[in-house]
């Protein structure tokens, strides 16, 4: 198994961990969604630091031009 095996404490077997939506969600909400929101905001800032400082093309847009 991917979290170990079973375990007996106190006479009483507990059951393995295992991956749940709940995990999943919290995966999303809590790593996922702050990661993606501070590449967001870094990306617009260069966008617009490049295109107002620089007046330069950003990243994909030179491809595009």
């Amino acid at each position: 198994m991917m979290f170990g095996k079973l375990k007996r404490i106190r006479g009483v077997d507990l059951p393995p961990r295992r991956f749940t939506g709940w995990a999943l969600v919290y995966f999303v909400v809590f790593l996922c969604l702050p990661l993606l929101g501070v590449a967001l905001a870094l990306d617009v800032a260069l966008y617009l630091l490049w295109g107002t400082a620089f007046e330069s093309c950003y990243a994909v847009l030179c491809l595009l031009e």
